[in-house]
């Protein structure tokens, strides 16, 4: 009977380990790095490189006072472009609605840079919410030839 038991004990918890690794988040994975992706989805992230211009699609919500923001890199390697942010369609006429930004950064020179991209209220004492931590490298042409996103904050 022990033995029975053993077995049966065994083979339950052996499925429910299977199943927990199977059905894990593959987000999970703080460190994400991409040298050949043109368009690749990290986290709540959906990153697009194009020649000398890394774009970050997420939803957002500026109305709260939070929006994504880059943060501490060096204005003669990078710079920052206007965001878009598109409200999602049925909420289109709703006040407050939250919806999808998208937010780009135009290299301008050759390096390895580490920026950070922040869920932030920053006119409100800076209180972040979420932060990436990207480590870019670009070439002579300034194109960007290697990204290493990293989730620092939940």
């Amino acid at each position: 009977m022990a033995l029975k038991f053993n077995i049966i004990s065994t083979l339950f918890i052996s499925m429910a380990l299977f199943l927990g690794i199977a059905h894990a988040d593959p987000n999970l994975d703080p460190k994400l790095n991409v040298t050949d992706k043109k368009v690749f989805h990290y986290d709540q992230l959906t990153i697009a490189i194009d020649q000398d211009l890394l774009s970050i699609t997420a939803d957002s919500n500026p109305t709260t006072g939070f929006d994504w923001k880059f943060k501490k890199f060096d204005p003669t390697k990078f710079e920052e472009q206007a965001p878009i942010f598109r409200v999602d369609p049925q909420d289109e006429y709703v006040t407050g609605a939250g919806g999808v930004g998208t937010y780009s950064i135009k290299a301008l020179a050759s390096g390895k840079e580490i920026i950070y991209f922040q869920y932030l209220r920053d006119w409100e004492g800076g209180e972040i919410y979420q932060t990436y931590q990207i480590n870019i490298e670009t070439d002579e042409a300034h194109q960007i030839k290697n990204v290493d996103f990293e989730k620092l904050t939940d």
